[in-house]
């Protein structure tokens, strides 16, 4: 769980969600929505 976590592990997976033209999950957040919401939620989301 700490690998997952790991911000550099997190800034690769945003990285490769970006880069595969990602889609909105479930929640409808699209990916352009998701940057913001992670540097908002970090503390939190971790």
């Amino acid at each position: 769980m700490d690998m997952i976590l790991y911000r550099d592990n997190l800034n690769k997976a945003f990285k490769r969600v970006k880069s595969n033209k990602g889609v909105g999950g479930i929640d409808g957040m699209s990916a352009d929505e998701l940057l913001p919401y992670l540097k908002e939620n970090q503390e939190q989301l971790v």
